[in-house]
This record gives structure tokens, C-alpha cells and sequence, in this order.
């Protein structure tokens, strides 16, 4: 019996590990990539980074496999405040206070590890279609890209897919993603994480350019190379093109 129970003690210790390791994103170094770089693509530090991968220095390498940090867990960076976390993760200052025991939530140290408290609802749903989206951050762009595989993505194919990876279906094109269910159409003033953002790209008075809005004025997306599926800003180039948005989300 107690050989049994210790067995079993390995194999969640184990099933626990793993799922951990799941649970956070691999991001493979390209030629040119910094450490900072990588940090800003992830909405992250340099000094998280470092954290999670154990490193010592900056130094990184073409091919390096770095761990990102999950979504639950922040480790403080150089002129981090608590509210700053909370305003990054949209979560209660309150909650993040008492989730991590902080006597003093004033005094915070670089490296510190932050736990992040889980959303629920539509929140944790648009988390969920971020992280579907992340795992292929970089793949490269190819127009008409065939929905069939992962390899290569336009913007309407990425998109379709980041929402199959949790269980929604949509259409394949921009212009039918914003014209057919599912979604309903929302003010520009109204858009969160997760919704869709479209696009008049060529300023051609069409719709030919989709992005999901990753939030903090983000955009996920794909639409050129070497950068492939990439977060970047909602620039004013692209304010400047923008035609509408839908929520498939509530």
C-alpha cells in the first residue's frame, strides 16, 4: 500500500510539473532578436525573462529556446508598482494584494514573483484566444494561405485559427469575418482583448486587413515578413485605416 501511495505521490508531483510547464509559452530565437525585443513582444522584462530562464546575462543565440513566463505570473521589473501590474494584467489592485500575502505592497524587488489572479468570464475567454494566438508568434506571413495547415498564416487565417484553437468557429476571409456570424458589431470606443479589429490595409475602400486586439493598444496580427504573426502597436498607420470591430466574445 505504501509503495502504491508513493507512486502515486511521483506521478501527480509529476502531472503538476508538467502542466506547469505547459502552461507557458517557448519562444525560439531568431537572428537579430534581443532579449528586449523578445520582453516587449510578450508584454514582459528583460529581467523576467532572465528570471525564468535562469540566465545570467543577456547573451542569447539564433535557435535558443526561451521560456515565457505565464500569464499568472509576474516577476517585477525595473520601476514596477503594483498598480502598474494590476493596470498590465486588468485585475484588482486589492485582489493581487491579497492573493500574495504583501504586507508592505509598496516595497517590491526586482526578480520578485507576483502571482497573478485568474479571470473568469469573458476575460478568461479572451485570455485563452491571446494564448491560442501566441503559440504562433512568428510563423511567417503568406497571402492565401491555406487554412489547412499552421506553417504559414495570412491575417484571416490566423485569425480563424487562434478562434478554433477554443472552439469558435468563423469565417475564412477579412470581409466575411466582419460581414456574417458569428459577433456583433461594437463601437470603436468599446473595444477590448479579444475582440476583432478590421482594416482598409490598401485604402481601397474594402475591407482587406483583420487583427484580434491584444489590449494595452495591441494589436495580434500578421501581415508582413520576416516579423510573421507578431503583437505590435495600434500605430497611427493603422488607426488611420481602421473600418470597424466585432465582439465574438461576451
Amino acid at each position: 500500500m505504501k509503495r502504491v501511495s508513493f507512486f502515486l505521490a511521483i506521478f501527480l508531483a509529476v502531472s503538476v510539473l508538467l502542466s506547469g510547464v505547459a502552461s507557458a509559452a517557448t519562444y525560439t530565437v531568431k537572428s537579430g532578436d534581443n532579449l528586449w525585443q523578445i520582453a516587449q513582444k510578450f508584454g514582459t522584462g528583460p529581467t523576467a525573462l532572465m528570471r525564468a530562464n535562469g540566465m545570467k546575462s543577456t547573451m542569447i543565440y539564433p535557435g535558443q529556446k526561451i521560456q515565457v513566463p505565464d500569464k499568472y505570473t509576474h516577476f517585477v521589473n525595473y520601476g514596477d508598482t503594483l498598480w502598474r501590474i494590476a493596470q498590465k494584467y486588468g485585475v484588482s489592485l486589492s485582489d493581487i494584494i491579497k492573493l500574495n500575502g504583501l504586507k508592505n505592497p509598496g516595497n517590491l524587488f526586482v526578480g520578485q514573483k507576483i502571482k497573478i489572479p485568474q479571470k473568469t468570464g469573458w476575460k478568461a475567454k479572451a485570455d485563452q484566444l491571446i494564448q491560442a494566438g501566441m503559440k504562433y508568434l512568428g510563423r511567417p506571413y503568406e497571402f492565401g494561405a491555406s487554412n489547412r495547415q499552421t506553417r504559414t498564416f495570412d491575417c484571416s487565417s490566423f485569425t480563424q485559427r487562434a478562434f478554433a484553437d477554443i472552439g469558435i468557429k468563423i469565417k475564412r476571409s477579412s470581409r466575411s469575418q466582419y460581414a456574417y456570424p458569428p459577433g456583433r458589431y461594437i463601437k470603436r470606443s468599446e473595444i477590448r482583448r479579444g475582440d476583432l479589429l478590421f482594416f482598409d490595409y490598401t485604402r481601397d475602400g474594402k475591407i482587406d486587413h483583420v487583427a484580434i486586439y491584444y489590449g494595452n493598444n495591441k494589436l495580434l496580427h500578421t501581415y508582413r515578413n520576416p516579423q510573421g504573426v507578431e503583437v505590435s502597436p495600434l500605430s497611427k498607420y493603422w488607426q488611420s485605416r481602421y473600418v470597424g470591430a466585432k465582439r465574438i466574445i461576451e
